[in-house]
């Protein structure tokens, strides 16, 4: 067994190879270090032959929606860790039960966490919420997110390994972790549900090496969207009452609302990236052939760039209607007659923070939005690369970390909002994402 990839989980220095990429590496049992949510999408698929041209739309997405290249700060320009006194900008806990700031190395890397983030453009307007779902994906392997009763469900996953202690909770521990079920009757449900994510890394492993390009975003989309309706289970929410916390949505290379220009409506308009209609055919190499490109076309050409530009523009128009069309469900939701009922029983509410899953081949984007106010930005959390070897871990934690901040959310609206008779919404307006 390589050594390298079972050490501690920790931060990467910068330009480490450490974990990444390694050949002998598996779906379990051999792990790599977490890559903190700043590590940029590689250049390219593992799998053989030309990968298709838009790999990078991801992280292109990040940078026009003001995930700036600070981003890239932590294993990536070498920012040390520096343990000196605990930040005061703390993970938001539900209650004291839930706070494992002075757990371990936890307080060590709280400052290093807050000195990042605050260079992030545009963090200054993350809601806790936001925050504490960035935050934790920055602990994975230092901060516990797992309990422990569920060591022996992932047995034959290598999880027991003493590199990875720090993933569960301590045993006998009481504090709760923020990845387990509400109520002690769907511990074995919840522990079943979250393996459904380790899977997803080695399935889209599998297709790269078979070149299967097409079958990455519905397996993906599939995936996040069932444990998705295990959290609204787990939290007893009748999703005919109430609208959605979450959205997942994909963005295939060869859609057609890629050769779209979308106006600030969600009209269709007119096809500019589309100007050569030869070039753009999968037997010609273009976007939707999984065998990859025609050399002669493609070498460091403006049009790529450019139409990785409008793609990307087209991502961001595309995500912005969506989490402002939920947005606004909630607030209207939450309109004035149920806060003034709220009101006379002592009780407020806000929209809740809403989580978005952008799905770009073997890449996710995880955007969130504070419903509160329409003006509140569309933010991106996290990018999930899930093609490399040895990170099926961290990658399934990324995943389930906002679904499960979103699933407490929508258990407490739940609670106060259990006995209003009048919360109730239209089928129509369902929208298939959501």
């Amino acid at each position: 067994m390589d050594d390298t990839m079972i050490d501690a989980p920790a931060v990467a220095e910068a330009g480490s190879e450490q974990g990444f990429g390694n050949e002998q590496s598996s779906a379990a049992g051999l792990m790599g270090p977490p890559p903190q949510p700043v590590e940029r999408l590689e250049p390219g698929l593992r799998g053989g032959g030309k990968p298709p041209r838009y790999h990078t739309t991801a992280e292109e997405l990040q940078r026009r929606m003001g995930y700036s290249s600070a981003y890239s700060l932590h294993g990536q320009s070498g920012l040390s860790r520096s343990y000196g006194q605990v930040s005061e900008t703390l993970i938001t806990v539900d209650d004291e039960d839930s706070d494992w700031s002075n757990y371990g190395e936890v307080p060590n890397l709280l400052d290093d966490w807050d000195r990042a983030v605050t260079l992030i453009d545009g963090s200054d307007q993350w809601n806790s919420q936001q925050k504490q779902v960035h935050q934790l994906i920055y602990m994975r392997g230092i901060h516990p997110m797992i309990p422990s009763t569920w060591k022996m469900s992932y047995k034959m996953w290598g999880l027991g390994q003493p590199q990875l202690e720090h993933v569960f909770a301590p045993v006998n521990s009481n504090k709760r972790v923020v990845i387990s079920a509400l109520s002690p009757s769907g511990e074995i449900a919840a522990a079943k549900a979250l393996e459904t994510l380790f899977y997803l890394s080695q399935r889209i492993m599998d297709y790269e090496e078979q070149l299967a390009f097409d079958k990455m975003e519905p397996i993906v989309v599939k995936t996040i969207s069932a444990y998705i309706k295990w959290a609204l289970k787990d939290a007893g929410i009748d999703t005919k009452k109430f609208p959605s916390m979450f959205f997942v949505h994909a963005f295939p290379i060869n859609s057609p609302g890629f050769h779209k220009e979308w106006n600030e409506d969600g009209n269709e308009g007119s096809d500019p990236m589309n100007t050569d209609p030869e070039k753009a055919k999968p037997e010609d190499g273009g976007p939707g052939d999984k065998e990859g490109y025609n050399d002669s076309d493609d070498e460091g050409s403006a049009d790529d760039e450019e139409e990785t530009r409008q793609f990307t523009q087209w991502m961001d128009r595309v995500l912005h209607a969506k989490m402002g069309t939920l947005g606004q469900r909630w607030r209207e939701f939450l309109g004035p007659d149920v806060q003034q009922r709220l009101r006379r029983k002592g009780s407020r509410i806000e929209p809740p923070t809403l989580f978005g899953f952008a799905v770009v081949q073997h890449a996710v984007v995880i955007v969130s939005h504070d419903a509160s106010n329409k003006d509140n930005p569309v933010v991106v959390l996290d990018r999930v690369t899930l093609n490399d070897r040895g990170l099926w871990l961290w990658n399934a934690l990324s995943l389930a970390i906002p679904i499960n901040v979103g699933k407490r959310q929508a258990a407490e609206l739940n609670a106060v909002l259990r006995d209003e008779p009048s919360l109730s919404r239209e089928s129509s307006t369902e929208d298939p994402d959501i």
